[in-house]
């Protein structure tokens, strides 16, 4: 592992976790504290450039800032690093080469290739590794709380020894993004028995619990700043701002303000970002003959 250090401050503060969800009366499970707690973020990496990672070092930094001893995890290194600037607490990296891959193969071709064979080992003595240095890790503390960012990691948390730690589980996409996805089966291994299931929005956190998880709350992102100056919300102007990636759903905000823009010829769409959809965004934009109503300026911080 990887490791960078930071001192904490030794400042108090009272936490303020979300509660678990209350089952028939049953009382929350999560509770208040005047004293500094030891808590783990743990994220499938801390490095790229990425709207979770920017989530994960806001809160590790607001929780340092508040008197607690932070330590961020990034299972491995991404493929390209971005610079967050400085980080005052404890960060490091799990894996500082990724783990050898699981075979294609399953079943009985699986048992009976010898490649087949080796390739599995290799890969549950890396995992195993990878589990016990994190549970080495939670063992540097008597009690506290993991956060796991996101999903995947749970195959690393999930397994590892917490029992001494209470255990939050996040999801920061739709629910209907995660049930159409690998992750699905994921958030049924690991999701159902952690303390507390956190979702971005109501709306997510309902669906979780009609699918039986009695154990959901909310919290939405931070921000990692605040603008000096309000906007008085005259303007007539829808922003945006983001990656432009199939996930973020822009073209559906394209397809909607065009079902307007005619009867509100004032109003503009404004998408901030780069990513690789900017050129079939236009595309859109143009087909539907928003060229002067919805713009895509760029990045604001270039």
């Amino acid at each position: 592992m990887s490791v960078r250090t930071a001192p904490g401050n030794g400042c108090q503060f009272r936490v303020n976790l979300p509660r678990i969800a209350e089952a028939a009366g049953a009382a929350p499970a999560v509770t208040r504290t005047d004293r500094p707690r030891d808590v783990y973020l743990v994220a499938n990496n801390i490095e790229e450039l990425g709207g979770v990672q920017r989530v994960t070092h806001n809160l590790a930094t607001m929780l340092h800032e508040r008197g607690h001893r932070v330590t961020v995890v990034g299972i491995q290194h991404a493929a390209e690093a971005h610079d967050y600037g400085h980080r005052p607490y404890r960060w490091l990296t799990l894996n500082e080469e990724k783990e050898p891959p699981p075979p294609r193969q399953t079943g009985l071709r699986a048992r009976l290739d010898p490649r087949a064979r080796a390739a599995r080992e290799a890969h549950d003595r890396a995992r195993q590794a990878a589990v016990d240095r994190l549970s080495a890790l939670f063992a540097e503390v008597d009690d506290g709380v993991v956060v796991c960012m996101q999903i995947w990691s749970m195959d690393w948390v999930g397994p590892a020894d917490t029992d001494h730690l209470h255990v939050i589980g996040m999801s920061h996409e739709s629910f209907d993004a995660t049930l159409g996805s690998s992750r699905w089966e994921r958030v049924q291994q690991w999701y159902r028995d952690v303390d507390l299931l956190l979702l971005l929005t109501e709306h997510d956190a309902t669906r979780f619990e009609l699918e039986g998880f009695n154990n959901v709350g909310v919290m939405h992102n931070s921000l990692s700043f605040y603008p000096e100056q309000a906007s008085d919300l005259t303007a007539p102007v829808v922003v945006a701002a983001g990656r432009l990636a199939s996930e973020k759903g822009y073209d559906r905000l394209v397809d909607a303000f065009a079902g307007v823009a005619d009867r509100h010829p004032a109003w503009q769409l404004h998408i901030y970002g780069t990513g690789p959809l900017r050129g079939a965004l236009e595309k859109q934009v143009e087909r539907l003959g928003l060229g002067q109503w919805a713009l895509l300026p760029g990045d604001p911080a270039a």
